[in-house]
């Protein structure tokens, strides 16, 4: 298995992608927030905490079960639940964001200023998932 090119540059283009959920996350929702009258004073944010701990799940877990052969199936699964659930959330986000602040429902809103990049991202991991899958499934070993 390690030794075809295709399926290591794939490896490393999901764990590359992850990568990215994470430090994406962590910048947009950080889960220590100083306060904003005494800066010493730290609050931990849970829901904030969790997209960060579903992130390294995703950089940690889901690489780990894409490196053994018995284990693809589950690392695939993971991979694609992960994505469901953060598409599913992100976008709700993004519709709670636009209804409660009256905004218009205009392409900037929609597409530009919304989660909708960061969607796309999620599913480029999710097909990079399926394309490992495949090329695992078609290996002759």
């Amino acid at each position: 298995m390690f030794r075809d090119k295709i399926y290591l540059i794939l490896l490393l283009m999901l764990f590359l992608m992850s990568i990215n959920g994470l430090i994406l996350h962590y910048r947009a929702h950080p889960f220590l927030v100083p306060d904003e009258t005494n800066p010493q004073i730290v609050y931990f944010k849970f829901p904030f905490f969790l997209a960060f701990v579903l992130s390294l799940l995703d950089v940690m877990v889901v690489t780990m079960l894409f490196l053994f052969r018995k284990t693809i199936i589950y690392g695939y699964l993971l991979n694609g639940l992960l994505v469901i659930y953060g598409i599913a959330m992100m976008t709700h986000f993004s519709y709670f964001k636009i209804t409660s602040l009256q905004l218009p429902f205009d392409f900037n809103n929609l597409f530009v200023f919304s989660t909708f990049p960061n969607s796309l991202t999620s599913l480029v991991d999710f097909f990079i998932g399926y394309l490992l899958y495949i090329k695992f499934k078609n290996l002759k070993i």
